[in-house]
């Protein structure tokens, strides 16, 4: 986030203690320090939930892919399966012809 060297931090100390004095310097430090920690975890929180947030679209969409290739895949399968029981049906009228003979519908 922020570069912050050795030459800087030496600075901000410096101007620290010209600020506020030796006495007031140490907890001004350690209150910053307990800001800049919590700066960081809620950084680290915001974060996470982002990439959970992220991880759990990115599963919505794997599903939803899912479901669009089973749904093809079902398609496909009741075509075949129409096109099987068709062709099945046609055997048998024709086994049944050569069994019986020709006949007329009016016969039925």
């Amino acid at each position: 986030m922020f570069d912050v060297g050795f030459w800087e931090l030496l600075l901000i100390g410096l101007l620290g203690l010209v600020v506020l004095g030796p006495e007031r310097l140490p907890r001004a430090a350690r209150e910053v320090g307990l800001w800049v920690g919590r700066a960081r975890r809620l950084a680290a929180d915001f974060r996470d939930q982002m990439e959970s947030e992220l991880d759990a679209a990115e599963l919505r969409r794997e599903l939803q892919r899912e479901r669009d290739e089973l749904k093809r895949m079902q398609a496909q399968i009741t075509e075949t399966a129409q096109q099987a029981r068709d062709s099945v049906q046609h055997t048998l009228d024709q086994a049944r012809e050569s069994v019986d003979g020709p006949r007329d519908k009016d016969d039925g």
